[in-house]
């Protein structure tokens, strides 16, 4: 692998030209150039970045001669959706927000901020203090790299309402936000230095997924002007095989640029500190057994 990285500069030189016969079957003019192609979280990624060097840039992954270290973790959207499609009220649930002509995602939201206003708790962790979720329902892939860990749903009872299937909903967005959360803290207990996170993709649209994860996290989210990132990597990559900038730093400085800001909330740090420290660590142990 490390050998193969050294012929990454010549694998995009050969992509820029469009006289091969692949590039010609495509239906393209002699000369017209072409990006290589990324998979779709890089692309987003270019489409985020702003790129700062680093001291030693002999690796190359996502970019040529800037690191990548990734943290993935094995289910997000998919898990969502397995949890809210395969609870006895999910098409009552579906029902009732295209009666509404809203998405699901919308109504539980709504529902949820009810709930908070109804039991008057000041912030939304507190509905779901009875039930916890961990969500390595497909193994776990950072920072444990354990593909043998399993999920976890601690706090059930006989309730299968609409607004249970809420609650779940939340402790399912929670418990991704402190994988997120473990894997920053590994980052940064190993000389990494975040502080902010960019956020893109589909659940970078759902407000509370992303207030969630900047609660938990206890630091500030960033998404991006353009909503599209993917979209706009690929162009990135477009522009700099057209030579319309020197490199991906200048086109990526002078394409991207942020959007909203998403504030965490001080008064959650201990709390999510207290979780990730006792029933995350219990969590994980039930999810080994």
């Amino acid at each position: 692998v490390k050998n193969m990285t050294s012929y990454i500069p010549f694998i995009l030189d050969a992509m820029c030209s469009s006289s091969t016969v692949e590039v010609q079957e495509l239906g393209l003019a002699a000369g017209t150039p072409v990006g290589t192609s990324l998979i779709d979280a890089h692309a987003g990624g270019v489409g985020i970045i702003e790129i700062v060097p680093v001291s030693d840039s002999s690796q190359k992954a996502m970019l040529p001669e800037y690191w990548h270290t990734e943290g993935e973790q094995s289910a997000t959207g998919t898990l969502l959706d397995y949890m809210l499609n395969n609870h006895v009220a999910a098409p009552h649930l579906a029902n009732h927000a295209a009666s509404k002509s809203i998405s699901t995602f919308e109504l539980l939201n709504k529902m949820l901020e009810s709930m908070m206003n109804e039991s008057k708790a000041p912030f939304l962790v507190i509905l779901t203090e009875d039930l916890h979720v961990l969500p390595d329902f497909h193994g776990n892939w950072s920072p444990m790299a354990d593909p043998v860990s399993k999920g976890v749903i601690c706090g059930l009872t006989l309730d299968s309402s609409k607004k249970q299937l809420a609650l779940l909903y939340l402790a399912t967005v929670q418990s991704i936000a402190y994988g997120t959360w473990q894997i920053v803290e590994h980052c940064n207990s190993h000389r990494h230095k975040i502080d902010t996170l960019l956020a893109c993709g589909g659940l970078a649209k759902n407000q509370l997924y992303i207030q969630e994860h900047a609660d938990i996290i206890g630091y500030t989210i960033t998404l991006p002007r353009e909503s599209k990132s993917v979209l706009l990597g690929v162009a990135i990559l477009g522009a700099v095989a057209g030579k319309k900038y020197s490199g991906f730093r200048d086109a990526t400085r002078a394409l991207n640029s942020a959007g909203q800001v998403i504030y965490t909330y001080g008064y959650l740090a201990m709390f999510g500190l207290d979780f990730g420290s006792f029933g995350w660590g219990n969590l994980h142990r039930g999810g080994r057994l």
